[in-house]
Parts: C-alpha cells; sequence; structure tokens
C-alpha cells in the first residue's frame, strides 16, 4: 500500500517588504506549523483458503510430480491381458481397464501375452539390429548384404538398398526404434523407424545429384499392384508398401510436385523415383527432402484393415 508523505509549505508573510523582495531575502515565519502525514494503518489482504501467509501454499502430495493425488495402488490381472488392453484390480475389489487404439502386446507360442517393444537391439541371427519384441522381427543387415528383412516365423520379405557400398546400419541416438543407413547412395541416406504394426521408411535427399531413381532388391516375396499401394505377398502374409508422401526442409508437402512412385520393375526390384524435371530444377533450399514410405505387416484377424491405417499417424 502506497503512504503519502505531505510536506511543510514554504510561505511569506503578508508584511514582507519589496525592499527585501527585491534583495532576495525571504523571511521565514515561525509560527507557522508544520503539516503532518496522517498515521494510515495498513491493510492486510486475506490469504486464500489454504495458505498461511504469502508465498506459501499447501505441499503437494508426496510421490507425485504435479501435486496431483497419487493413484491407489493396483495389480495387473495378466490373464486378462489382449492386444489391445491390460485389467488392473484395484484395492477396493473393483477392476480397471486400459484399452489401446492399436495392438500394444502381442501373443507368445504359448499363449501368453507380452508387451511389444520396438526398440532394436543387437541381433545374433547375423543381422546388426534387430526389434526387440513382438509377433514379427525386423532385422537390418548392411546394405547390399539383406538390408532390412521383415520375418514372422513362418513368412519373411526383404527390402535390400542396391548400393555402391556395404554400409553397415547405425542405431538412431535420439530414437532407439530407428536404423539408419548414413550415405548409403550419394548424397542420399536410408532411415527406417520400427512400430507396433508397420515399419516406416524415410529416405533422405541432400541434393538433386542423388535421385531421381533409388533401387530396393526384394527377396522372399512377390511383389503386385494394390489398391493402397504396392503388396508384396510371402506365404499367407501380405506386407503393404504404402504411397510416398514426401517434405522439404522446412517440413512442408512437396508430394504433388514431386511425384513420388514405387515401381515393380521386376519380380525382384523395387524402385523408388521421384519426377526428374523438377528434382533437377528444384531449388536448393528446399534440401533435403524426406520420401516417407510404410511397410505395414498386416496382421491376421481384425487388425489386417486398422493396420493400414497406421501409416497415416496413428499409431507408431
Amino acid at each position: 500500500m502506497a503512504l503519502t508523505l505531505v510536506l511543510p509549505a514554504q510561505l511569506v508573510p503578508a508584511g514582507a517588504s519589496r525592499a527585501a523582495e527585491q534583495d532576495d531575502e525571504i523571511t521565514w515565519a515561525d509560527d507557522v506549523p508544520l503539516i503532518e502525514s496522517p498515521e494510515l494503518e495498513p491493510e492486510v489482504p486475506t490469504l486464500p483458503a489454504g495458505r498461511e501467509s504469502a508465498g506459501t501454499y499447501p505441499e503437494p502430495h508426496e510421490g507425485t510430480k504435479d501435486g496431483a493425488a497419487p493413484e491407489p495402488d493396483r495389480v495387473e490381472v495378466v490373464e486378462e491381458r489382449a492386444a489391445d488392453r491390460r485389467v488392473f484390480e484395484l484395492p477396493d475389489g473393483s477392476r480397471e481397464v486400459e484399452f489401446y487404439a492399436g495392438p500394444r502386446l502381442f501373443e507368445e507360442p504359448d499363449g501368453s501375452w507380452e508387451l511389444i517393444d520396438t526398440e532394436l537391439v543387437p541381433d545374433q541371427d547375423g543381422a546388426v539390429l534387430r526389434s526387440a519384441a513382438n509377433s514379427w522381427t525386423a532385422r537390418f543387415a548392411p546394405a547390399t548384404e539383406g538390408g532390412l528383412t521383415i520375418e514372422d516365423g513362418e513368412t519373411s520379405v526383404t527390402l535390400d538398398p542396391v548400393a555402391p557400398e556395404a554400409v553397415a546400419p547405425q542405431a538412431d541416438e535420439e530414437e532407439a526404434s530407428t536404423a539408419v543407413y548414413d550415405d548409403v547412395w550419394p548424397d542420399a541416406k536410408l532411415e527406417y523407424t520400427v512400430g507396433q504394426t508397420t515399419v516406416q521408411q524415410r529416405l533422405v535427399i541432400d541434393s538433386p545429384e542423388a535421385g531421381p531413381r533409388f533401387n530396393l532388391e526384394l527377396r522372399e516375396a512377390a511383389a503386385r499392384a494394390g489398391e493402397d499401394g504396392i503388396e508384396l505377398v510371402s506365404g499367407d502374409r501380405v506386407y503393404l508398401l504404402s504411397e510416398s508422401t514426401v517434405t522439404d526442409a522446412e517440413g512442408n508437402d512437396v508430394t504433388e510436385a514431386a511425384k513420388p512412385t514405387v515401381l515393380i520393375e521386376d519380380e525382384s526390384s523395387l524402385a523408388i523415383t521421384l519426377d526428374a524435371e523438377w528434382l533437377a530444377s528444384a531449388a536448393s533450399s528446399i534440401f533435403p527432402l524426406s520420401v516417407s514410405t510404410a511397410l505395414v505387416v498386416t496382421l491376421p484377424g481384425p487388425w489386417a484393415a486398422r493396420a493400414e491405417s497406421y501409416n497415416n499417424g496413428n499409431a507408431r
């Protein structure tokens, strides 16, 4: 609260002579009292309920980050697990069910359900890296020596970059589910990110000289054209290589101009292509370009149709 301090005024007696004024001599009156400031009691603000003094708030609940009340202890009912849900029993005997938009668990051969783990770990079967836990496995070997292989124990499909050298994949430092083939082609690299039902392929082009065609050798599967992209058929399993999208260095969608296409060149060869004229005349500011294509693992049963939609960003 602001307090006003009133200072005494300087007064000149009415009878002071003109001569004195002209000589700049001012006579101070001895009998003019000082004007004093009134004594004001500061107003004490009313504090919100729960506060004892200014700057003091109720203590947050222990064991929580945001002060919210801690959740009661709960125990998972493991035998109630399914691909898209987990069940927990609360202390009062009631149950809580967590539902997921897509598969978060997979069924082991013995009938048990385990959590999907998309992190890449060192592989012991010849490849450099593999996905940790799922009903299917993504393996990453050096380019020209295997590339990406997806297998489910009975069927498999391999996409191997037709590259000048056998570039080994490296685990991405920031994304534990991503394998990177740096400089697999001149001025271009491949990145693969493993999800619950897909492996997202990203071709990163650093200059026009890199393109416009990038070949992949296909093994263990036959390619055919489908409504939503290229279908890779292996036994009774169908994998979908979706239509591609292209973004520039600023994240702008340039798919319409770039005209990305996945071509079936023959039974054992695919090619990712861009419009050659557009790429050659593209401004340097749009690079690097990112060409994204999802390899969808089409799961049997009710997940088959849902898995294809995950390429649109609904799940990883």
